[in-house]
């Protein structure tokens, strides 16, 4: 006789940051500049979707889920040829898309979980990303946080060992624009550079504010700074 009893599960995220995940990947804002969102949104159902394409677009996948199915679709070409050089979402997005719309006329329309999660005391990581360190020059987000504490204090040395790989397309970037830090930081490692004017203006971590539907950072000095 065959024993059908199901084993329960091993919890291996804590609750929160499950939501969090789901949270980002329905965003249908976020993902908007990708210019998928006709296939991706569901009026009336949370569906969480995320998209991925293997190197010289071998393999094109799009999986997604609700809080009561989970479906994935994959597209390649059996001799392992490359496809059209184009995103997944615009190769097995449409017939993954079709079918999830199928399946959720099966389902409820039930709505992800989402408690609200405190605001980030670190600029970085609400989005503010033109922060020059104590050497003046913008860093990758390992500069400012430890992966395994990321709320807790500022690295005092970048021991990670994929810093120096984040860090040099950072740098490369700098190099190639080199007005983005132009202003002196007066000792202020938590500010942001204003692209219109080069001045660095100091944030006040954790306050957000809403405007236009889109989260921005306070500024003390200039009342909003975007992210």
């Amino acid at each position: 006789i065959e024993d059908n009893t199901q084993v329960p599960g091993v919890q291996v995220l804590q609750p929160t940051v499950a939501q969090e995940i789901s949270d980002m990947l329905s965003d249908s804002v976020a993902r908007a500049p990708l210019g998928e969102n006709d296939l991706f949104t569901f009026p009336g159902y949370d569906v969480a979707v995320k998209t991925g394409t293997t190197n010289d677009y071998r393999d094109a996948w799009t999986i997604g889920y609700t809080p009561d199915i989970a479906i994935g679709g994959w597209a390649g070409n059996n001799d392992n040829k490359p496809m059209t050089h184009n995103v997944s979402g615009f190769i097995i997005g449409p017939a993954w898309s079709e079918f999830m719309r199928y399946a959720l006329t099966r389902y409820p329309a039930d709505s992800f979980t989402r408690n609200e999660v405190p605001s980030a005391t670190k600029p970085v990581l609400n989005g503010v990303w033109q922060i020059p360190g104590s050497d003046g020059l913008i860093h990758d987000i390992l500069y400012w946080v430890n992966k395994n504490d990321p709320q807790g204090s500022t690295p005092a040395s970048q021991s990670d060992s994929q810093y120096p790989y984040w860090e040099y397309a950072v740098q490369a970037w700098v190099a190639s624009n080199p007005g983005a830090v132009n202003a002196p930081t007066n000792g202020q490692e938590d500010c942001f550079i204003d692209p219109a004017t080069g001045q660095c203006l100091p944030n006040q971590p954790g306050q957000i504010i809403e405007q236009n539907g889109q989260q921005n950072q306070q500024n003390s000095q200039n009342g909003t700074v975007p992210r």
